[in-house]
């Protein structure tokens, strides 16, 4: 679930995790269906020409679509299929991975803390586990914004990579951090930790991140799963949405992986631990509605997730800091898209990719979501093109 840096060519995903493949399928013959919501049909018609057209340059199984102003959302569709074998169509409702997206939330949920004043960014990650968390390579205390801003010199080695198994993980989000990060621990390796102090320098970790919502979630006394559906899911009205496969209303889509002779190979479903940092699956409607909470200054439909001044603090860019994006602020990133600062996060991870991004200034934002993994550079050049164009569209709708 690692954030995939924007023109950076995709290396092929490591073959070290125990994940089966299924058999090669094709799409089926004929046009792929299409759901919309509730939308005008100048804006679906101006969104349906581009993700078409991207369709036929980037052929793949599932694609959903949402764009996004301050407090509202503007289109949601959902293109091609959840499965190939048998062919199931992709609906508005069909939960997707969204990978390091997830991390988004764990961004949301620090502000609250801080907010409700359980936890503090410069809190020590010690007093708030009942594990030690202390580099045995360099000494220097590990903050909640080191978590938070991927400073903490984590890093995320083969012991991280062999957590990946089918199903919902079996072994608990703090059991895996503490035996990750003890010298004595089940999954230690010497090069868990960098031979750097805190806050040093960047080194983007999805066990860092991981670490920081076990904190938030021992700071509330609850799962960090629960602490995200009570305090952002269930208020924002994002039904379809949760970690876990056993807690999503409906089966996920399929995740593939590209095949010889534009074919396609289903993932079978998988988890890890560490599920903050990328397990989290949601839908185009509740991604959008998240987006223009966010966007909206912590605001939707008259609940407040956030205040503005927390929404500025989780967004503000940390010049300091060195990234494998434009910027990094708490967990969010910058990234300069068409002449754009947009606001957001990426990730992928097997058979998925996903962007949640907003222009704050021309106050609107878009999410992407698919069903395949990105195999080379012109995959993520034809993405970052139907991006900006999405954006083109949306700024033309809030316009009207």
């Amino acid at each position: 679930m690692s954030r995939i840096p924007v023109f950076v060519a995709v290396v092929a995903m490591a073959a070290c995790r125990p994940l089966p493949l299924g058999p090669p399928a094709s799409l089926p013959e004929g046009a792929p269906p299409v759901q919309h919501g509730r939308h005008d049909e100048a804006l679906i018609a101006a969104v349906d020409a581009e993700v078409q057209a991207f369709l036929e340059a980037f052929p793949q199984p599932g694609l959903a679509v949402a764009l996004f102003a301050p407090g509202e959302v503007l289109y949601t569709g959902a293109y091609g299929w959840s499965g190939l074998l048998p062919p199931r169509p992709l609906t508005l409702d069909t939960p997707i991975r969204l990978s390091s997206v997830s991390k988004t939330l764990i961004g949301v949920a620090a502000m609250q803390a801080e907010a409700a004043g359980n936890v503090g960014l410069d809190t020590p990650l010690e007093a708030l586990v009942d594990f030690d968390v202390s580099n045995p390579h360099h000494p220097g205390t590990i903050t909640l914004r080191h978590a938070l801003t991927h400073t903490t010199g984590i890093e995320d080695t083969h012991a991280y990579d062999a957590s990946y198994a089918p199903g919902d993980p079996t072994e608990p989000l703090g059991t895996f951090l503490e035996g990750y990060l003890r010298p004595d621990g089940a999954h230690w390796r010497s090069g868990n930790f960098a031979s750097r102090a805190p806050g040093a320098a960047f080194s983007y970790s999805n066990v860092g991140a991981a670490l920081a919502a076990h904190a938030l979630a021992q700071a509330a006394d609850r799962p960090f799963d629960v602490l995200v559906r009570e305090t952002v899911l269930t208020p924002l009205g994002m039904a379809d949405t949760a970690y876990f496969f056993e807690d999503v209303p409906k089966a996920p889509a399929t995740l593939h992986a590209p095949a010889v002779g534009r074919r396609f190979r289903a993932w079978a479903p998988y988890g890890y631990p560490t599920y903050p940092d990328g397990m989290l699956h949601s839908t185009a409607p509740d991604l959008a509605r998240f987006g223009a909470m966010v966007l909206g200054g912590g605001t939707l439909d008259g609940v407040d997730v956030l205040t503005p001044a927390l929404v500025d603090t989780m967004l503000t860019v940390d010049p300091a800091i060195g990234t494998d994006e434009d910027g990094q602020a708490l967990v969010w990133a910058r990234r300069m898209l068409d002449g754009r600062a947009l606001m957001g996060h990426n990730g992928g991870d097997f058979g998925s990719f996903a962007d949640l991004w907003m222009d704050r200034e021309a106050g609107v934002g878009f999410a992407l979501l698919t069903t395949l993994e990105p195999s080379h550079r012109m995959d993520l050049i034809g993405l970052l093109a139907l991006e900006a164009a999405l954006l083109r569209v949306a700024e033309a709708a809030v316009g009207r």
